[in-house]
């Protein structure tokens, strides 16, 4: 993931918190409830990243398979052929599971911070 990525990831993210802000809490800027946006945002991040992190997405080539299977252009004679292209393919592609768990991190670990600190307040 490249750094123009990240930072339009970043942006993208914080314009969502916003909007939670504003659809969710009636742009209430209390503490409590930034740091609840900012829990719910890094939350919808950590889940895919971590989907993308595992390689879990690979439970689904069979139904790529099946679909290749039923189509016009089907070059692939077993489930195994079809895995090896599906390496051959993806073997230059960037992970981009870390950047996305480091992002979501850091929003779960912030409304952490923001909501210890009421704790103590």
């Amino acid at each position: 993931m490249s750094n123009k990525a990240i930072i339009k990831t970043v942006v993208t993210t914080l314009a969502t918190t916003v909007l939670l802000l504003f659809f969710v809490y009636d742009f209430s800027f209390t503490l409590i409830n930034i740091a609840d946006a900012l829990f719910i945002v890094g939350l919808f991040l950590f889940f895919p990243a971590l989907i993308i992190i595992t390689e879990a997405t690979k439970v689904f080539d069979g139904f790529t398979y099946v679909r290749h299977k039923f189509s016009k252009s089907n070059s692939f004679k077993t489930i195994y052929d079809y895995k090896e292209y599906k390496l051959q393919k993806n073997l230059y592609k960037k992970n981009i599971g870390k950047p996305l768990m480091i992002i979501a991190l850091c929003y779960i670990g912030a409304s952490l911070i923001v909501s210890h600190l009421l704790s103590l307040l």
